[in-house]
């Protein structure tokens, strides 16, 4: 990126393994409740979600530090952060596409809070320049 540059970069959003035998599904009130229920499963490796995320936050104040490459200028100056969506997506359980996919997410659900998420970045951004 070039110095004048803005960088976000985004955790993994949680998955659901099983999201198809919920019934009537309501999100989940606490973090607790995903730990119990979901944050052990091994499908697609859904249990290292939250180490691969915690790598990324450490990984993204290495870049803002510029400790990551000091003999290359290609991150010199350019600001990054990062969006944490991983806590805010683990408790909507709800909002998943199908019953076959417990992945992804419907639109409007936890997406939209993500573009929320990055607009009050921007926003905050904006006023400190």
């Amino acid at each position: 990126p070039r110095p004048s540059d803005v960088v976000w970069l985004r955790t993994v959003s949680a998955g659901h393994d099983g999201c198809s035998k919920v019934k009537d599904p309501e999100p989940l009130h606490n973090f607790g409740a995903f730990q119990q229920k979901y944050a052990s499963s091994t499908h697609h490796d859904w249990n290292k979600f939250v180490m691969y995320n915690r790598y990324m936050e450490m990984q993204s104040i290495r870049i803002r530090n510029n400790r990551m490459f000091p003999n290359k200028k290609n991150w010199l100056g350019a600001s990054v952060d990062l969006l944490d969506v991983y806590w805010m997506t683990a408790l909507r359980h709800d909002g998943h596409p199908s019953i076959f996919d417990c992945m992804h997410y419907l639109l409007p659900g936890p997406p939209d809070w993500w573009n929320h998420l990055l607009y009050s970045n921007l926003k905050e951004f904006a006023e400190v320049d």
